[in-house]
């Protein structure tokens, strides 16, 4: 592999390897704020709880109702039939938002623990239930309900929210109880405004406020906190809420925890891929490394190389003068030579003819020596 390869291959499993870890950073911040929020919707669930079991205990105990009225409830069930003309408390068969808890209580004044009885009749011939009573209790009776009527437009008054029959939940059937009752009490802003809108739409409206300031068709009016027995609305209305809040927090907590757990496993995830991008990142360094190192090597060779290449060739050219002068030489030897050889053969030529001629003088100087010879005999 070449090394811009393996650099090509170092920058993206680096770069993948900073992606995972800014990645890694984030959801740790997830979890860092998801489990602050954990805590702190338990602690708010827990405290919350705590409020629901009070306020729990306290419906269950029947606080807030006299003796006779928990009394009639308690008797009151499927086996003993006698007394299942009996619907309920008042502030059993409605409901509402807390927001409206309390001006609703105000506008049902001391009707909140009526019981309310389906049939006037069987009430009056339950003498068996009345003389046992031991304290007094209103009841309300749905058969002697009459239609509401009412025209009167109040949309056209800014300072009225609305009939406080419209913020009050029910079974259709008591509609009739509930509009009655509650049809020509108005919500207004404030009990300022209950007391000027009071002079413009006359002494058959009421007024309340949010917060339960109440103006009766009569002019009085009645400020403060509502007596206990008036709680009774409040408190179911503040059960629910609870129950509802505690719902949505435990669904809250659920989503966390299974968010939480989601990331964790991300998170592993991620850190065993961050440990498998160091190694990938750190076998690519190491092999970077030694490609580098055989590069370096290789060019120290090459470089060595050029530098014997260089004395070779300046080696080569001191031999080719060399060899060029001897070349020279040798061919100036051989015109020599050949000068030489050509003397040489005149030479010899000349030596072959003095030859000759000395052989020749020899012989005609034997024949002389011979014939002095004889003459000399």
């Amino acid at each position: 592999m070449r090394l811009s390869d393996i650099e090509k291959v170092l920058g993206e499993l680096t770069e993948n390897l900073e992606a995972k870890r800014k990645e890694t950073e984030e959801i740790n911040n997830l979890l860092t704020a998801d489990n602050k929020r954990l805590v702190h919707s338990k602690d708010a669930r827990s405290t919350l709880g705590g409020e629901l079991a009070i306020l729990t205990d306290m419906e269950r105990r029947c606080e807030g109702l006299t003796t006779a009225v928990k009394s009639i409830l308690q008797n009151r069930s499927v086996e003993n039939s006698k007394l299942d003309y009996v619907e309920g408390i008042m502030a059993d068969i409605i409901a509402a938002d807390f927001e409206y808890a309390n001006a609703i209580e105000a506008g049902l004044e001391s009707k909140t623990d009526a019981l309310v009885v389906n049939s006037t009749r069987r009430l009056l011939a339950d003498k068996e239930t009345i003389e046992k009573l031991d304290g007094r209790v209103s009841f309300i009776c749905l058969d002697k309900i009459g239609p509401f009527v009412d025209k009167k437009d109040l949309s056209i008054f800014d300072c009225v929210k609305g009939r406080l029959a419209e913020f009050v939940k029910y079974e259709s059937k008591y509609a009739p109880l509930m509009w009655n009752l509650l049809g020509k009490t108005i919500i207004v802003d404030s009990i300022d405004a209950a007391v000027e809108l009071s002079g413009e739409l006359g002494q058959e409206y009421k007024f309340v406020t949010l917060k339960g300031e109440f103006l009766s068709a009569d002019g009085s009016i009645k400020l403060g906190p509502l007596r206990s027995t008036s709680g009774l609305i409040s408190r179911k209305s503040r059960l629910r809420q609870l129950q509802q809040t505690i719902a949505n927090i435990t669904g809250e907590i659920e989503t966390l925890e299974k968010q939480i757990e989601k990331n964790e496993q991300a998170n592993e995830h991620l850190a065993k891929l961050c440990k498998g991008l160091r190694t990938a990142v750190y076998e690519a360094n190491t092999e970077k490394m030694q490609i580098s190192w055989k590069l370096r090597e290789f060019e120290q060779n090459i470089k060595r190389l050029r530098e014997e290449e260089n004395l070779a060739a300046g080696e080569i050219d001191l031999l080719e003068t060399e060899i060029a002068g001897s070349v020279q030489k040798e061919y100036d030897s051989k015109q020599r030579l050949q000068e030489l050889e050509t003397v040489n053969s005149q030479r010899t030529s000349r030596i072959e003819e003095l030859e000759g001629r000395y052989t020749e003088q020899k012989g005609l100087l034997q024949k002389e020596s011979s014939r002095l010879t004889d003459l000399k005999v």
